[in-house]
């Protein structure tokens, strides 16, 4: 009875560590460009470039964007999870929405 507890108890941990690393929030790391504009005001008006290449990213918490703002032309680590916007001028794109912003 006691191993089976035990058992019980190991394959609980178990499910609960794999359903936290699953919900973890990926990390980039890249210059960030502010003011950027586009056809049909389809942008949230920052960008991300990578060694890996660019893409669009949204910071919708103002203290993060009050930030992010300061921060034009610097490297920054970001974390954050990936939505697909539909527009009428550019089509769908992929945005990383930010979670969290630090300077390097």
């Amino acid at each position: 009875m006691i191993r089976l507890a035990a058992l019980a108890l190991a394959t609980v941990a178990t499910i609960a560590t794999t359903a936290s690393a699953q919900t973890t929030e990926p990390m980039f790391i890249g210059t960030l460009t502010t003011g950027i504009v586009a056809i049909g005001g389809e942008t949230t008006g920052y960008e991300l470039a990578t060694k890996d290449g660019g893409f669009e990213i949204d910071i919708t918490d103002a203290a993060l964007r009050a930030r992010a703002d300061k921060l034009d032309g610097k490297r920054i680590d970001v974390t954050g999870h990936f939505i697909t916007r539909r527009g009428v001028e550019r089509g769908d794109r992929t945005i990383l929405v930010v979670s969290s912003l630090v300077a390097e």
